[in-house]
């Protein structure tokens, strides 16, 4: 009687299971069609803070697969990661905006608070996603024009 139970509760488990998988599926599908191809994580979080907070969260995802990547594709999503973002111009212009608006010398941290400050208005590359690209942070402010500290 046991072993039924424990069977059952197992099958239980994988309907259920595959359910939130269809539902995360539904919900990268929808985000995809909000922000189109290819989809990033930021624009997901993005999508559930300010359109739809009742779709699961990304550390629900996240979870569940062993990847955004590996979610995406499941979903019939193109995934994006960051070094297929931003263009090169791009990324050179969210650190002359920063520098703009925070000062110069720019400091790598001073880049990631005035990113977070306007995290809701653009979407801008991450210190990460410049660093793929570029050989240090000093390259990508020479490349952006913009002064920063010497190490």
């Amino acid at each position: 009687m046991a072993n039924d139970s424990q069977t059952e509760n197992s099958g239980q488990k994988y309907i259920a299971d595959k359910t939130r998988r269809e539902e995360m599926a539904e919900a990268i599908q929808t985000v995809a069609d909000e922000f189109g191809e290819p989809l990033q994580q930021t624009e997901y979080r993005r999508y559930r803070a300010e359109i739809d907070s009742a779709i699961l969260s990304i550390n629900s995802i996240n979870y569940e697969y062993d990847s955004w990547v590996d979610a995406c594709e499941e979903a019939g999503v193109e995934p994006t990661t960051s070094k297929t973002r931003y263009t090169i111009e791009e990324a050179c212009q969210a650190i002359r905006d920063a520098a703009e608006e925070m000062g110069e010398p720019l400091k790598q941290t001073e880049y990631l608070a005035w990113r977070e400050s306007v995290s809701r208005e653009a979407i801008h590359p991450t210190t990460i996603s410049n660093a793929e690209r570029f050989s240090s942070w000093q390259d990508v402010c020479e490349q952006a024009g913009v002064e920063t500290y010497r190490k």
